[in-house]
């Protein structure tokens, strides 16, 4: 199961844990730290701060998963402010998201095809 795959197939769009777990009412990401520092931080030996942001990430990514699975949904805050929702009765492993219908991207200026994520799969 990859939940933002999921939610990429059904929307046609990425989703960051942050987002989603502040729209799911949890506390999200801690401020100031993101995932793309933790490589710098590693190479200048702060091996405690990389663990412990690890550790949080994926005690975060456990619990939203719990949260939208018990309420069947997944809401979240658009990049213009908007509320938004959308529909998990349960989340669906990798090769059930690959099976759903293309969302509609019309909208989008350009947007990823599933090909970005998936095309390994392909290969292997």
């Amino acid at each position: 199961m990859d939940m933002m795959f999921h939610f990429f197939c059904l929307q046609g769009y990425v989703l960051g844990l942050d987002k989603a777990a502040r729209g799911m009412g949890l506390p999200g990401k801690p401020d100031g730290l993101s995932g793309a520092q933790m490589p710098r931080f590693w190479s200048e030996g702060r091996y405690r701060e990389v663990l412990d942001y690890l550790k949080q990430d994926v005690q975060l990514t456990l619990r939203l998963a719990q949260v939208v699975e018990q309420r069947g949904c997944l809401n979240w805050i658009s990049q213009r402010g908007k509320a938004c929702q959308v529909r998990i009765p349960r989340w669906l492993t990798v090769a059930e998201a690959r099976r759903l219908p293309l969302p509609d991207t019309t909208w989008m200026t350009r947007p990823w095809p599933r090909s970005k994520f998936t095309a390994w799969l392909d290969r292997a």
